[in-house]
């Protein structure tokens, strides 16, 4: 593990930064704009809905940036390989 890290620490040191901030940018969107919202409309703050909306939009994304991790690391390979 440590080998693929090192071979592939750009990539890999890019993925953490993306995932950790659209995590952050999940949370304030979700419990700062929409709960706001839903607080100030509805009179309610639910918080089951949206602790659900952030598992269920963090875990699709965090699926498609390791996606998008794996065709990086091929490509790093495959131009290495040249």
């Amino acid at each position: 593990m440590r080998q693929f890290y090192q071979r592939y620490r750009k990539q890999f040191n890019g993925f953490v930064w993306v995932s950790g901030l659209f995590f952050v940018f999940l949370v304030v969107f979700i419990f700062g704009v929409k709960g706001l919202l839903d607080y100030f409309t509805i009179g309610r703050y639910d918080w089951g809905g949206y602790w659900t909306s952030l598992i269920h939009n963090f875990l699709g994304t965090f699926i498609f940036f390791v996606l998008i991790l794996i065709v990086e690391c091929l490509r790093e390979k495959y131009r290495r390989q040249r």
